[in-house]
């Protein structure tokens, strides 16, 4: 649910008038938050899996394990090359 509140997040904050560059750095750290707490969640389900039991947990952790790893990935190397410049 995580990316999801992220992509959520960044629509409504589109929508701010008079959105400063400070503003937009904001919203966009926020957003990649959300990634990494998505991707955290993920992992801890996952490694907590054998006391809570399989049903229910295992293919919702790995689909947010899946979209939350692949956005945290996407926006971190998109971060690294814009620091390299």
């Amino acid at each position: 649910m995580a990316p999801l509140l992220a992509v959520v997040f960044v629509m409504f904050a589109r929508n701010i008038p008079n959105k400063t560059a400070v503003a937009s750095l904001i919203i966009g750290g926020v957003a990649y938050l959300f990634y990494i707490v998505g991707f955290c969640c993920a992992v801890y389900a996952l490694a907590t899996m054998r006391r809570t039991g399989r049903a229910g947990v295992l293919v919702p952790a790995i689909i947010g394990l899946l979209i939350s790893g692949s956005l945290t990935l996407v926006f971190t190397l998109l971060i690294v090359n814009l620091l390299r410049r």
